[in-house]
């Protein structure tokens, strides 16, 4: 099981990297510059990410599930107990780092890849009942990431933001949820299929749009590292310890809250575990870059932070679901 976890993520992996060759050497070339990388990402962030989240929920929530609405509550409260360990942790480090890296370093920290890596790695491991689990926790993912996340972006010196409370809850990330819930609602409460052909019009655009999210954000990382010092990625101690804390720390520290509810309060089903701790230990999310770029922060450190713990999570999640399917056999 542990090198077929290592077979599965070193493939994601490789998947993403390739990509970023290409934008890489598209840089190089001057057919995807720095510029229109810069510019592409206006479009990611304003146009495909509501597509993404909207699509994310009709692919995994259309038609209803076996999973009830208590159970999908109870399965979101789960999933935020990540965020409630991984934002106060990220307060307690890069204090001494200037402003515009420490957001950079603590968004990584918080915020892990549980779409793209997480989605394929436990459809692979648990099947399409572990998909249901991972989309809640993608749901709660954009929840966060689009109101904290970009409070966040925006902190001063004084660790408040400066920014309009109504930038924070209306942007592309929250409005795509807005349209996003009521048909979740939809779905699970009236059991309505939107993957039906009678609803192509509508959600076939939406799919065709946000599935140009991770190809196009990969060209844009590749663009991006173009412009920065790799070789003192792997020299900067600063991105050793967000993957200390995003690939092991967190991951165990969920996995502790994990043992302790399943020892003194409720049995945990080994299928909400293991995806809750699939999406509990991928690496940085692809959107520090995105975000880095919309809110004009460190673009370059952004890419190298979500490259080095990419690189490293090869290594780091089949031993953490290893060490789950020890407790939490399928």
């Amino acid at each position: 099981m542990f090198w077929e976890n290592l077979a599965n993520v070193a493939k994601l992996v490789a998947i993403l990297y390739i990509m970023v060759a290409v934008g890489f050497l598209a840089d190089k070339i001057g057919k995807f510059t720095h510029h229109a990388a810069k510019l592409a990402t206006g479009l990611l962030f304003y146009i495909v990410t509501p597509c993404v989240i909207v699509n994310s929920f009709i692919v995994n929530f259309s038609g209803g599930s076996a999973v009830g609405v208590k159970e999908f509550l109870l399965a979101m409260l789960f999933f935020a107990v990540t965020y409630a360990i991984a934002i106060p942790l990220s307060k307690l480090f890069f204090r001494k780092q200037p402003l515009a890296a420490r957001v950079i370093y603590r968004h990584s920290v918080v915020y892990g890849n549980c779409g793209y890596i997480g989605l394929p790695l436990v459809q692979a491991v648990v099947g399409e009942r572990g998909v249901f689990f991972t989309a809640i926790a993608i749901t709660v993912f954009n929840i966060l990431t689009f109101t904290q996340g970009v409070y966040q972006m925006h902190e001063g010196e004084d660790g408040k933001a400066h920014i309009q409370l109504s930038k924070i809850l209306i942007n592309p990330g929250t409005l795509g949820l807005m349209l996003g819930i009521p048909l979740l609602i939809l779905m699970l409460v009236f059991h309505v299929d939107l993957t039906t052909p009678g609803w192509e019009v509508l959600t076939k655009p939406i799919s065709y749009i946000g599935s140009m999210n991770t190809p196009l954000a990969m060209l844009c990382l590749g663009t991006f590292l173009a412009h920065t010092d790799i070789k003192n990625t792997f020299k900067d101690k600063n991105n050793y310890l967000v993957a200390l804390l995003r690939l092991i720390v967190i991951p165990l520290a969920v996995f502790a809250v994990i043992l302790c509810v399943n020892r003194f309060m409720v049995a945990v089903p080994a299928v909400v575990a293991v995806s809750l701790m699939v999406s509990a230990c991928p690496p940085s999310a692809n959107n520090t870059v995105l975000f880095a770029a919309t809110f004009n922060k460190d673009v370059g450190l952004a890419s190298t932070t979500v490259a080095s713990t990419t690189f490293l999570s090869v290594i780091t999640m089949p031993v953490i679901l290893a060490l789950v399917q020890q407790v939490f056999p399928l």
